[in-house]
């Protein structure tokens, strides 16, 4: 199955020193779903990745987030190994937004 996003990735100035990809989520989960992945291989999370990538990852989550004009709220996601419920075998983040967001887990007592 072919989980590649949706509108191919795209640069601008500058984040070509600093690789990573963006794309729409092929099958979105919100009115926004942006995935954001390194060009590199890391095949999750659970590897090791370099803090430096790492902060870039998060730093254009959050630039994604604020073009999308997100300021009443959204979520970023990692899913990392199969109880994580990682479909794709390559580091990749949603920023999901764009609607009042559902409580992630169910609540206990």
């Amino acid at each position: 199955m072919d989980r590649r996003p949706a509108g191919g990735s795209h640069d601008r100035n500058g984040l070509h020193l600093l690789p990573d990809h963006r794309g729409r989520d092929i099958r979105p989960q919100a009115p926004t779903h942006v995935l954001v992945m390194p060009k590199v291989h890391i095949g999750s999370l659970a590897e090791s990745v370099d803090e430096r990538l790492a902060g870039r990852l998060l730093f254009v989550a959050a630039e994604i987030a604020r073009k999308e004009k997100l300021e009443n709220g959204w979520r970023l996601i990692v899913n990392t190994g199969a109880h994580g419920g990682q479909e794709v075998p390559h580091l990749h983040l949603h920023v999901v937004g764009g609607k009042k967001l559902g409580r992630m887990l169910p609540q206990t007592s």
